[in-house]
């Protein structure tokens, strides 16, 4: 009873290379990287050494990592994955570093996630060792770092597996102020980065779904290319989140409670802006059951 056929379609994965190197220090091996990242050469660490290098993707990304290496044993091989370069000062609100120039690699560092993987040394070039996590990744930039330990570590490929949403848009926008183009642009890949098997309200931090943010983000999908299958998705993934009193969790799928009573409204919302779009009846009949609840939550806590 607990198993339905998938409503929504299966995420893309699209192999990429890093677009550039633009930080390092591997002395000895300088020229070596780049032919790495373009997949024509391997790098060889040699034995007790520690080299550190950024990558830049060119854009926020997401996707699955990958690392295949030969020999080795015993070496340690650390990926920070970071959305910029910030600042030493911290958000007064948020406790969050400051970001200025994104790109800012003088007086800014990175931070965010990290990967650890400790090398087996069991690889060699025909059946190389590989590191891919289950999960994808967040990231524009890229902090590799290995510390080598006896043996040589040899490095045959370093790129990732970009993921997400097949979104297929079909709208198109031009005016007569060239600027507005890079906001189209900047706002098509954030609805991308943000759209997995759900919305997300931010793909490199919490990735959970919320339902203002969802809303929103379910607008700008009908209007780029009237794809409503994850936003079908996510009308029944937040009425499986009523809460006892009426509301919803404001988040969810999600294991723990996460209550913001205003943003219950914003499913009626859904519901309604879904109606208005698409004209689905049988879908509107479905939900009034959860939309009563959160009217019936609101008129009982009504004062004069």
């Amino acid at each position: 009873a607990n198993l339905n056929p998938r409503t929504s379609p299966f995420m893309y994965r699209k192999k990429r290379h890093f677009g550039s190197l633009i930080e390092g220090s591997s002395e000895g091996i300088e020229g070596r990287w780049e032919m790495l990242l373009s997949g024509r050469d391997s790098v060889v660490i040699p034995a007790q050494s520690e080299v550190r290098i950024v990558l830049n993707a060119g854009e926020e990304m997401t996707g699955y990592l990958r690392l295949t290496f030969g020999e080795g044993r015993g070496a340690l091989v650390s990926l920070l994955e970071s959305e910029a370069y910030v600042q030493k000062e911290k958000s007064p609100t948020a406790g969050t570093p400051i970001k200025k120039n994104r790109m800012d690699t003088v007086t800014g560092h990175l931070e965010g996630y990290r990967d650890i993987y400790h090398v087996a040394g069991l690889g060699y070039a025909e059946k190389p060792e590989t590191f891919e996590p289950f999960w994808f990744r967040t990231f524009r930039f890229i902090e590799l770092t290995v510390q080598t330990e006896e043996e040589p570590l040899e490095i045959f490929s370093l790129d990732y597996e970009e993921t997400g949403y097949p979104l297929k848009v079909m709208t198109h926008v031009e005016t007569s102020d060239p600027s507005l183009k890079s906001v189209w642009e900047l706002s098509e890949r954030t609805l991308r980065r943000c759209m997995h098997e759900t919305y997300e309200d931010c793909p490199f931090y919490e990735q959970l779904q919320y339902t203002m943010d969802t809303r929103s983000q379910i607008l700008y999908t009908y209007a780029v290319s009237a794809d409503d299958r994850l936003a079908r998705k996510a009308i029944d993934d937040f009425a499986r989140a009523h809460r006892s009193n009426g509301l919803l969790n404001c988040s969810y799928p999600n294991m723990n409670p996460n209550v913001i009573p205003g943003f219950s409204i914003f499913y009626i919302l859904m519901v309604y802006d879904h109606m208005m779009y698409f004209g689905d009846k049988a879908l509107v009949r479905r939900y009034m059951p959860a939309v009563d609840r959160i009217r019936a939550y609101f008129d009982r806590h009504l004062t004069p």
